[in-house]
């Protein structure tokens, strides 16, 4: 695997450039598949070989149950992150100031959700143990 030389924490765009960075999103949305639909966003894989290991979370305007901003979201993911527990990297946060839509870009990981495992009976990876996953995320 290729090592990372850049992360990008957060990306803000001139506003000249919003207009078209909105456009591109909305038209990769339009052909991505939709891989994760939840309470409070739908998760597009990217089907598009530029994009292929990222993913949108575009986040439903009314959501089921809000407990933080999406930049406090941001932040957590960040930290459980830095604490060894696996989670997608986090690219950009990003809001269409015409829509209000929101969009996160992240990593897309490929592997189970949690409906999967839940709803559908879809096994565990084979790498998972319940007391060492729960003990490092606390």
């Amino acid at each position: 695997m290729e090592e990372v030389k850049f992360e990008i924490i957060k990306r803000y765009v001139e506003s000249k450039e919003e207009k078209a960075l909105n456009e591109c999103l909305e038209r990769l949305i339009e052909r991505s598949e939709s891989i994760g639909l939840g309470g409070n966003a739908e998760v597009f894989g990217l089907n598009d070989p530029h994009f292929g290991e990222l993913c949108v979370k575009k986040i439903h305007k009314i959501p089921q149950m809000r407990c933080n901003d999406e930049e406090t979201e941001f932040e957590y993911q960040e930290e459980i992150g830095e604490l060894g527990v696996r989670v997608p990297a986090l690219i950009a946060y990003i809001q269409n100031e015409e829509t209000k839509d929101k969009y996160i870009i992240m990593e897309r990981i490929m592997g189970p959700s949690f409906e999967d495992i839940i709803e559908r009976n879809v096994a565990l990876p084979e790498n998972y143990y319940h007391t060492s996953f729960w003990k490092e995320l606390n």
